[in-house]
């Protein structure tokens, strides 16, 4: 999602702001590479006229000739002709690693350009999380001096942030030392594995003979001041963790949107309205809804109606959150996080919800969970029971 996000925000720039002011900002080139950069071809030529990454990267190929190297770009080109973007798969340098990986791109054709903008995983949130991890590493690398690193990656306040944020750990006092998010966490014994099923000498056992790994754990998340269920990716570097994560439950919910999307421009509105309206045997709580950017109306949902009190999702959303601010930020491209009081389906009973809301062609796709979904999802984990006591207490 975040990568389509890339190429259509992009593309909502170029109507904008016309060719060459789109072209002049997708060649600035940020000071630290990025996963998801957006690249821009010439269809008659094939030549590359912009690509926010730094080339020498990537080997001096581009995108465009690593998929015409194993794809028909004639075909390609021919799919996206037809109004619909498309996703292809080929191997290509990443950035960060510098190695050659699989990657996912989407292109979309407008205008007589193609804009791409790609991920190098099958798994974008691990992909990303992944990238900021490495990104810290490398502003570590930076600005030792000093430990420079640590107030450039720990903020001045708490931050409220629905966005990946990398933190590191002291491998020997196991403290932390920067946080990207809360800064009253730096210098504070580490908590991140009190509800992990792995004690903490055993992962820093496996960081040593694999310098990496993953961790499931319960932990705060600071956008909804709640304990959630939160898997992150850990890198032994220089005597120090360096580690980010993403909220499973969070992950989910947005991928159920998104799904739809793609369900969107590969079988069209109607089917897709008709899929999405057909109600299940038993209500369940992340159902997806459908609304009229224009009207509000909803034209899609695939919960019984009778369960939410003739409620909407965006009606109630509505009721404490401005409907042009929500599509003012998702015009751009880009999704957001709303919360508000709902009815859960399943329990019957009033709830905060919180919902992932992204525009489409005209609609406004949403997905959500109720906090009762938090401590459903939990138990999962190993060990869960005693851990999440402890934080209680």
């Amino acid at each position: 999602s975040s990568v389509q996000s890339a190429s259509h925000s992009r593309i909502l720039e170029y109507e904008r702001d016309g060719i060459f002011a789109t072209l002049a900002s997708i060649n600035t080139i940020p000071d630290e590479p990025i996963s998801t950069y957006t690249f821009v071809i010439d269809l008659q030529t094939g030549n590359t006229l912009a690509q926010n990454v730094d080339p020498a990267r990537v080997g001096g190929v581009s995108d465009w000739q690593a998929i015409g190297s194993v794809l028909s770009t004639t075909d390609i080109v021919d799919e996206m002709s037809r109004g619909t973007g498309i996703w292809v798969v080929y191997e290509h340098t990443n950035p960060i690693t510098g190695k050659t990986e699989t990657k996912h791109t989407w292109l979309v054709l407008h205008d007589g350009l193609i804009f791409g903008a790609g991920h190098y995983s099958s798994d974008i949130a691990e992909s990303d999380v992944r990238f900021a991890v490495s990104n810290a590493i490398r502003t570590y690398e930076t600005n030792q001096a000093d430990d420079a690193w640590v107030d450039i990656i720990t903020p001045d306040a708490p931050i409220r942030t629905d966005a990946l944020y990398p933190f590191v750990i002291d491998a020997d006092t196991w403290t932390r030392l920067a946080d990207g998010v809360v800064p009253a966490r730096v210098g504070q014994p580490e908590t991140i594995l009190d509800t992990s099923a792995r004690s903490v000498d055993d992962v820093l056992a496996e960081l040593r003979e694999k310098g990496s790994l993953w961790v499931t754990y319960i932990f705060h998340n600071p956008a909804t001041d709640v304990e959630q269920l939160k898997r992150s990716y850990l890198q032994l570097h220089d005597g120090l963790v360096f580690g980010s994560g993403y909220y499973i439950l969070e992950s989910s919910v947005q991928s159920a949107s998104h799904s739809r999307i793609l369900e969107y421009e590969r079988d069209g509105r109607d089917a897709t309205i008709a899929s999405i309206n057909t109600i299940p045997d038993a209500p369940f709580t992340t159902y997806v809804f459908l609304v009229d950017s224009r009207t509000g109306a909803t034209v899609a949902q695939n919960v019984d109606p009778g369960s939410i009190g003739h409620t909407t999702d965006w009606g109630a959303i509505t009721s404490v959150h401005l409907s042009s601010d929500i599509v003012d930020v998702i015009s751009l491209g880009t999704g957001t996080w709303v919360s508000y009081p709902h009815t859960n389906p399943v329990t019957g009973q009033e709830e905060t919800k919180r919902s992932w809301l992204v525009m489409f062609d005209g609609l406004i796709f949403g997905a959500g969970y109720y906090t009762s979904d938090i401590l459903a999802t939990s138990p999962s984990v190993p060990g869960f029971d005693t851990g999440f006591k402890k934080i209680c207490r």
